[in-house]
């Protein structure tokens, strides 16, 4: 019973925090494709589906030249609810603001802990700025707070490359078909980081952004395994 508990609340834990730039990156390096490779201590939406049921109809995501980053956001003002599966706390409700052209934030609420997650969208990468608890929707930054945020890792990143790597992790599918509450996506990104005794993956389609959340933990023999995936998107 102790084990069972010590693994629902690491994986809890994993859950919360795998959106943000990992620890670990503090001390590896955060390529840049503009030619520049900075360490992080240093730098520290529409949905245009086909027929319900799937994600039919959006280009395919690997078509680079025509897939802004932008798209891996759902729009300004959406909000959207995840199931979650393993633990308590892996179900939430998301809301989406758009504030500035290229930063999202994202504001997620699982019951016990209420998160900001600010991202600056370039041509090829997607930067975390900050993630962080707050009271609910404090006041937007403006334009020149967020112009002055120090990235703190990679979100999401070009070339969309089975076996391309950024910051922890790495790109392991690029046409994956994955079920979810919602409907059944084409085509979705999947990333992985792995270590010693867990692996976490999350799955990301054109249009909508991340699906789907997956945290693996094993210990002594035992596997425990936590979920979020997408249940409802307001207007959907």
């Amino acid at each position: 019973m102790k084990k069972a508990n010590y693994l629902i609340i690491v994986l809890t834990l994993a859950l919360l925090v795998t959106g943000c730039a990992d620890k670990a990156v503090k001390d590896k390096d955060v390529s840049i494709k503009d030619g520049t490779n900075i360490t992080s201590k240093e730098t520290a939406q529409k949905n245009q589906g086909g027929e319900q049921g799937t994600n039919e109809g959006l280009p395919h995501q690997n078509d680079e030249t025509t897939v802004p980053l932008r798209d891996f956001f759902l729009k300004d003002g959406t909000k959207a609810h995840y199931k979650g599966e393993g633990n308590e706390f892996a179900g939430f409700t998301i809301e989406v603001a758009q504030p500035y052209e290229n930063y999202f934030i994202i504001y997620e609420d699982n019951g016990g802990v209420f998160l900001r997650k600010i991202f600056k969208v370039t041509d090829n990468q997607i930067y975390t700025l900050e993630e962080s608890t707050v009271n609910y929707k404090d006041e937007f930054p403006s334009i020149e707070e967020l112009d002055a945020l120090t990235p703190v890792g990679i979100y999401l990143q070009k070339p969309f490359e089975k076996g391309a790597t950024f910051d922890l992790w790495t790109i392991i599918k690029t046409d994956e078909t994955v079920e979810t509450p919602f409907r059944t996506f084409e085509n979705a990104i999947v990333i992985e980081k792995k270590d010693k005794n867990s692996i976490n993956r999350k799955y990301f389609v054109q249009g909508f952004g991340e699906v789907k959340r997956e945290a693996i933990q094993t210990s002594e023999g035992n596997s425990f395994t936590v979920t979020s995936e997408l249940e409802s998107v307001d207007g959907h």
